[in-house]
Parts: C-alpha cells; sequence; structure tokens
C-alpha cells in the first residue's frame, strides 16, 4: 500500500471539495453530507471549511476576502499563508456535482489508512495479547463493511448523477430494424418480460426472431435459450427458414429447391455467426441450472421457454407456489442486469375472445407481480389456417410506459413475424407512449 500517494490524493480531494464549496457556498450541507463521520484530514481545509460554513450560517458574504479573515481569525495563522492555501484551493476546485466523486474519494483514502494503522498494530501484537486479535478482528469488519457502503453507495449516485447530465436513457436491445413497431417490446437489462399465447399461436418464433436479431444488431450481446419442448437444431432450422425465406417443411426435411440453395446457405452464414454468442441450453431443464448457464456463458439476454414447464430442485407439490419459486428465481437473474423473456401458458377460458387481459395466464397472480411488462398474442379468429394470420401483440403489462398494441403479420409457413414502422405522420414526438400508461 503506496500511503504516501493516498494521502496526496485525498490531499488534492480535499482541496477540489472545500473549492467547490468557496465557490458555491449553497453546496455546503451536501458536501458535510457526502463525507458522513469521515473528517478532513488537512487542517487548512478543515479550518476553511469551518470559516466558510460559519460566514453562511451568518448571512455573511462567502468569498475569498472574507474566507481568509475568518480562518485567520479564528486559527491564528499569518495572512500570507492562508492566502497562499486559498489559491491552491481555488486552482483545484471541484464543483457542486463533482463533490459527491470527490467525498467518496475521500472516504476510501480514510479506509485504506485506517486499514493501514490497523495492521501496524496486528503486526507489533504480541504472544501475551493474542486473546485482543478478535477486537482487531472486529474493527477490521466494521472498516470493510463501511468501505463497501460507502462504494455502492456512492456508485448508484455517481451513476445516476451521470445518467441525469448526460441525459442517457435507459437501454433497450434493438428487436427490429429501425423505425419498426417491434422496437416497443420491453426487453431491456434487469427487465421481465412474459409473453403467452396459445400453442401454435408464434410465441416461440415471436421470442426467437427477436432476440436473433438483437444478437445481430449489438456484437457485444450474448444469450441463452432454455426451451423444453423443441431441439436446439429444430430452433436454428426455423430461424434459417425466416431468414431464408424458404418454407419451414422444406427446411425441415432438407427439400429446398436448387434455386433456394444460395438462400439457405446465406441465411445459414448469418446464424452461424452469431452461434459463438448464442447457447442452446439441453436437458435437464431447472431454473437453477438456467441460471448457472447464463452465469457461465456471461448472458445479456436469457429466453425461458415455457414457465410452467421448468422444474426446481426441490420440487413443491402445488402448481402456484411452484410457478411462483420460478417466477422468483427468474427475477432474480434478471436482478443481476439480465434481460430475461418467460413465455409462459395461458388459460383458455380467461383469453377468450379478445385476447384476455393479465388474467389470461395461468397462475396470473405470481406473473401478475414478478413482470415487468407482459403480451398477449391475439389471433384474428376469421383468419385461423390461413398462410398469413393477423395476430395483435397485446401488452396487458407495462411498468415503464404505455401498453400500445402492435399489429402484427404472422408468416406461419416461413416462422416469421413482421411489424409495421413508425407512422411518420404521429402527432406525438413519443408515439411509443400513445395508448395509455399502465397503472
Amino acid at each position: 500500500m503506496d500511503c504516501n500517494a493516498i494521502f496526496a490524493n485525498r490531499q488534492r480531494e480535499e482541496l477540489a471539495i472545500v473549492g467547490a464549496v468557496l465557490f458555491a457556498p449553497h453546496a455546503l450541507p451536501s458536501a458535510i453530507a457526502a463525507l458522513g463521520d469521515v473528517p478532513l484530514a488537512d487542517p487548512h481545509c478543515s479550518a476553511t471549511l469551518t470559516a466558510i460554513g460559519e460566514l453562511r450560517d451568518a448571512g455573511q458574504d462567502v468569498n475569498g476576502a472574507s474566507v481568509a479573515h475568518a480562518v485567520v481569525v479564528a486559527t491564528g495563522w499569518p495572512r500570507h499563508v492562508v492566502v497562499q492555501f486559498l489559491a491552491s484551493v481555488a486552482e483545484a476546485a471541484g464543483t457542486a456535482s463533482t463533490i459527491p466523486r470527490h467525498a467518496q474519494a475521500i472516504r476510501e483514502a480514510a479506509a485504506a489508512l485506517e486499514l493501514r494503522d490497523l495492521g501496524k498494530e496486528l503486526r507489533d501484537i504480541t504472544p501475551r495479547e493474542i486473546s485482543s486479535a478478535a477486537h482487531y478482528i472486529e474493527r477490521l469488519r466494521t472498516i470493510n463493511k463501511k468501505a463497501e457502503g460507502d462504494v455502492a453507495q456512492n456508485t448508484l449516485a455517481t451513476d445516476w448523477r451521470r445518467s441525469l447530465t448526460n441525459r442517457t436513457a435507459p437501454k433497450r436491445y434493438r428487436l427490429a430494424v429501425e423505425g419498426n413497431q417491434l422496437n416497443r417490446v420491453e426487453i431491456f437489462p434487469g427487465g421481465l418480460t412474459v409473453l403467452g399465447a396459445p400453442p401454435g399461436a408464434g410465441k416461440t418464433a415471436l421470442a426467437n426472431q427477436l432476440l436473433l436479431h438483437a444478437l445481430a444488431a449489438d456484437e457485444t450481446l450474448r444469450a441463452v435459450i432454455a426451451n423444453v419442448e423443441m431441439t436446439p437444431h429444430a430452433l436454428l432450422d426455423r430461424q434459417l427458414a425466416r431468414l431464408s425465406g424458404v418454407p419451414y417443411h422444406k427446411v425441415r426435411e432438407r427439400e429446398w429447391r436448387a434455386s433456394d440453395e444460395r438462400d439457405i446457405f446465406d441465411a445459414a452464414d448469418e446464424i452461424e455467426a452469431l452461434l459463438p454468442r448464442l447457447t442452446i441450453m439441453a436437458s435437464p431443464f431447472t431454473i437453477e441450472r438456467v441460471r448457472a448457464t447464463a452465469d457461465a456463458h456471461e448472458a445479456n439476454i436469457v429466453v425461458v421457454d415455457y414457465l410452467q414447464r421448468f422444474e426446481l430442485a426441490r420440487p413443491l407439490p402445488d402448481i402456484r407456489q411452484h410457478v411462483s419459486a420460478v417466477m422468483s428465481a427468474c427475477r432474480a437473474i434478471a436482478m443481476e442486469g439480465r434481460a430475461v423473456v418467460v413465455i409462459s401458458a395461458i388459460g383458455r377460458t380467461s383469453y377468450g375472445q379478445g385476447g384476455g387481459d393479465l388474467g389470461a395466464f395461468r397462475e396470473s397472480s405470481e406473473i401478475e407481480y414478478g413482470a415487468d411488462a407482459a403480451y398477449l398474442l391475439v389471433a384474428n379468429h376469421e383468419d385461423e389456417g390461413a398462410a398469413e394470420r393477423e395476430i395483435t401483440l397485446k401488452c396487458v403489462k407495462n411498468r415503464h410506459g404505455s401498453r400500445t398494441p402492435i399489429p402484427l403479420t404472422f408468416h406461419g409457413a416461413h416462422q416469421r413475424f413482421t411489424a409495421p414502422d413508425e407512422p411518420e405522420d404521429s402527432p406525438s414526438p413519443y408515439p411509443e407512449f400513445e395508448g395509455g400508461w399502465a397503472g
């Protein structure tokens, strides 16, 4: 531990925080709060901060001359020494917005120096004093716990403030070409999105289409698909049909026409380029194994297909308890910063005409509270059996935005969904937020 460097850095940070308060006296309370119980090590910095506080409390002007006079009166230091010090403060001054960062650095330096002093005491301990080791261990734990809490709290504050200053919106993954309405679907880091529909409606096709587009759009993304019903080859064949334009049944039977050969292998090249960043999980299908696979693969997006079929390491007899436990595990995966897309079965009775609402999901209460966003694929019953079916992606819950439905066309032969582009003449600059807010 280079204590000289740590002390020098702490001194620079103390000058910066005192300078910030000198030029913005209104920031004094926030500086004191940010420092907490850590005192300023430099006596000149401490005396200057105290003088600023006294002038501020007395309603007097805070400027270089008034602060210098107050410090000289309070300490008896020569005026030229104080003036020279204030010049160095002005040169190193931070700003009101940087105070949390300077305070964090000061606290970290204080913790490091405290550890140094504790290390010296431990080094000099004698065998007779070994009974007091517990005291030192407890001190070490206290220092470590405080340091960890300070770093976490100030990292949160710094990151949040930076997002406001830079107007950085929360990240959402690109799920379709720019300007397409499919980009309204809420799939984002830390989010849990649920997609439901009857069997054969295209839940798996839509989820995997959105996932592969996200992977293609961002070369840093990694993903896991955990599908209990289809083999990895079948999942890839579906994507091959979508990208090549060759019907799925021809792809599955390897019976495409010679004229389709180029389209098939161009699409295969696209998919193969994504495979190093995509893991398709094999059995056993436990939710605990999904989490372990996501960890091992360092996945950003996890698709769980489908909710009710996943097992627990310790099975529960009641289906509601089971689904609740699986949803809780999915939420835990999301809270690690991953986007989790969960495909769910629905109850046909509650689904009914128009697709229903959150109650259409089986074991709906667990899904209702656990999901950030929930969608239902609602088919036009008049199109049943048609090669192209008009389907509405109905948003029944959105914790962070609108519930605007998205019109889709499902091209069943090619396992592909298409959606219209955002309207150019929309009266709102934010068309994705038309249609009402989630409650």
